[in-house]
């Protein structure tokens, strides 16, 4: 399985205030022997909150990100996302990157943001760490 991580969970997993972190880190490690697809932006993200918010945790954070599969914003993406655009969307741009990457990639979304998991479906799977979590049989209360 291949799997696109939005930095809301990478995030939530690195801060032990967060009421998700023990949902995530669960998400993060029933996933890890999966192929995992990070876009360059994500990897921006995650670098601009954990700089504000836990600045020691930045550079293991990235060092780790980048033993994945990273997709650049490059010229090939840039070709690969103007065929695959729908005409109509409501997303932001940042979460249209994400989505496009998602689908380019036959990758299944999870975040904790629902509102990118219902303007995708025509995109992509999108799902919660809780969902991942069911799928794999463990318990989620």
């Amino acid at each position: 399985m291949t799997y696109l991580i939005d930095s809301s969970i990478y995030i939530s997993a690195l801060n032990s205030d967060d009421v998700l972190q023990p949902t995530s880190q669960t998400a993060l490690s029933i996933i890890q022997k999966s192929r995992i697809i990070v876009p360059a932006l994500i990897i921006s993200e995650i670098i601009t909150v954990l700089n504000k918010t836990n600045p020691k945790a930045t550079k293991p954070a990235v060092h780790s990100l980048l033993n994945n599969v990273v997709v650049a914003l490059d010229v090939k993406f840039i070709h690969q996302f103007l065929r695959r655009i729908p005409p109509v969307n409501h997303l932001k741009t940042s979460d249209l990157v994400i989505a496009i990457t998602a689908l380019i990639y036959k990758a299944t979304l999870i975040t904790w943001d629902k509102q990118l998991i219902n303007n995708t479906k025509s995109l992509c799977v999108a799902i919660t760490p809780t969902q991942i979590k069911e799928q794999y049989g463990i318990n989620t209360k």
